[in-house]
């Protein structure tokens, strides 16, 4: 089955876009199309199943670099009034990159217009050489409050390129519903460096399965990402390079804060579960419960360090506990409460591990 070249289910050649709001049910087969799907403000697409809908460039591919944009302009008519959508919703269908077998410099799904009501779910992003999907805010839209992003599979197949990765949400300040449940696959040794890109404030990314990359989710690289939530990401991968692997990975080229990470499990080798260059943290643990990365601390003016708590015992922490004395060694820097019984002595409340690797009481 093929679209035309120049038209899409929206727009015939010669002729102005539909914009009103509608619902397009696609069958169990490969569709070629030759321009960008732009979706118009309240449209669902909905296939048969993200193995059985297959939506796929055609030799004569134009239009931007997406294959489907979630809202946005067409000529000179705006499918979405004053520059928002809602309602916009993708689900059951995949769409594949490939030409000829072939992955070619494509986007996937882009939103960065479509806002409120609008999601996508159960969809597969294979063989695209650029990004599955795109959150991003542009000159006067922005895909705010959209979500969630769910039950997503993408496998980047042949695309032999460092841009191709699974996700990324960009400059989306107040944020949006979060990606909630995604598995990213690359097969392509030596050239896939990113999966997920999380370049924005005010997102959740739950419940991620990642093989094959350099970075799992990297944050803060393209623009600052405060106020975010990761929960549930597995790193799973046997890729060796020279450069280290990690699941996650803060980067310091933007500010990022109040980091809450929850969940980590890295079963790859030579790899480490968490990279926190902003406090130059690396942590190799198989699995990491908790690591929060709070605001940077400022005296006088100068920024001295950052608020950071974690579960790992590779790095400093905070423990309690009813032993009156802690157990040594200890990563210098961390902190140790007792807490006495009903019937316990008080004393040695407060310990603090210092050079050496040895408590030192602090309190009487």
């Amino acid at each position: 089955m093929t679209c035309p070249t120049g038209n899409t289910p929206w727009e015939h050649s010669g002729s102005s876009p539909v914009t009103l709001p509608s619902v397009i049910l696609l069958p169990a087969a490969t569709i070629t199309i030759n321009k960008t799907w732009t979706l118009p403000s309240g449209t669902r697409i909905v296939g048969e199943g993200s193995n059985l809908t297959v939506l796929q460039p055609g030799s004569s591919f134009s239009g931007t670099s997406d294959m489907i944009d979630m809202g946005g302009v067409v000529g000179s008519t705006s499918l979405c009034p004053s520059n928002v959508c809602q309602g916009v919703v993708i689900e059951h269908l995949q769409v594949n990159g490939a030409l000829n077998g072939v992955s070619q410099s494509l986007n996937g799904i882009v939103n960065q217009y479509s806002q409120d009501l609008s999601y996508v779910n159960d969809v597969a992003l294979n063989n695209l050489g650029l990004t599955g999907l795109v959150l991003a805010s542009t000159s006067g839209s922005s895909p705010v409050n959209s979500g969630p992003y769910s039950g997503i599979t993408c496998n980047i197949g042949s695309a032999e390129s460092q841009s191709a990765a699974c996700a990324q949400i960009l400059n989306v300040t107040g944020g949006t519903r979060g990606i909630h449940g995604l598995t990213c696959v690359s097969n392509v040794s030596n050239y896939s460096t990113v999966a997920v890109y999380l370049d924005s404030p005010n997102n959740s990314i739950t419940d991620v399965r990642i093989l094959g990359f350099d970075d799992g989710i990297r944050v803060g690289y393209h623009a600052a990402a405060p106020s975010n939530v990761l929960f549930n990401i597995l790193g799973d991968t046997n890729k060796i390079l020279p450069s280290p692997i990690n699941v996650v990975h803060i980067t310091n080229n933007y500010a990022t804060s109040d980091l809450s990470i929850m969940g980590v499990v890295n079963q790859g080798v030579g790899s480490y579960s968490i990279q926190d260059d902003v406090t130059s943290t690396t942590l190799p643990d198989p699995s990491v419960a908790m690591y929060v990365l709070g605001k940077a601390v400022s005296v006088g003016g100068t920024n001295t360090g950052y608020s950071r708590f974690t579960t790992s015992p590779s790095a400093a922490t905070w423990g309690l506990g009813t032993n009156s004395t802690p157990v040594a060694p200890c990563v210098t820097g961390s902190l140790y409460s007792y807490v006495p019984t009903a019937n316990g002595a008080g004393a040695g409340a407060l310990w603090v591990c210092k050079y050496q690797h040895n408590w030192t009481r602090i309190t009487p």
